[in-house]
């Protein structure tokens, strides 16, 4: 027997951000195209991710006409993140803070995420995404034949079917 007691990502207010004053903050218009882009919490995630995330957002950028970008992050993170979306070809908001980063969910069209909790707080935000995930090629040598997984975002696990796209 179990009790569901609750789970953090439901009490930490993901659900409750405000797209609208996140937009006037950074003075976004409501009809600009805006992207989440979540490319982890830790610096090797990020380090494997910002370059095929960057690649992507340039290609859409090509394809969206006005495509703005907006990347939460943690202060550690921050200054890396910075240095290497300077190239990226659209305007970007690198930003501080759980409210925040909640409210850029709100006001975000789509995100890019990396696979973690960050899915199930663009989930209960209401924000359609894609998953992506890279691992170090020595690592996923392994793990891809010991773990028999059938998905990496945790919608996907729960529900045990594709609902979130996954690109691995």
């Amino acid at each position: 027997p179990a009790t569901f007691v609750g789970h953090p990502v439901i009490e930490s207010g993901a659900q409750l951000g405000n797209g609208l004053k996140f937009r006037e903050k950074y003075h976004i218009p409501s009809e600009v195209p805006l992207l989440a882009v979540l490319p982890g919490s830790r610096r090797g995630e990020v380090q494997r991710l910002i370059k095929p995330f960057g690649d992507t957002v340039n290609l859409l950028a090509k394809l969206i006409p006005d495509l703005q970008v907006v990347i939460p992050t943690s202060v550690d993170l921050y200054e890396s993140i910075d240095k290497v979306t300077k190239k990226w070809d659209v305007p970007i908001y690198i930003i501080l803070g759980k409210e925040n980063k909640f409210d850029s969910f709100v006001a975000s069209h789509a995100a890019l995420a990396a696979s973690g909790t960050v899915t199930l707080e663009l989930a209960i935000s209401g924000v359609p995404m894609v998953t992506a995930y890279r691992l170090n090629p020595l690592t996923w040598g392994i793990v891809s034949r010991i773990v028999y997984a059938k998905y990496i975002n945790l919608i996907n696990i729960i529900s045990n079917k594709l609902i979130i796209p996954e690109l691995i």
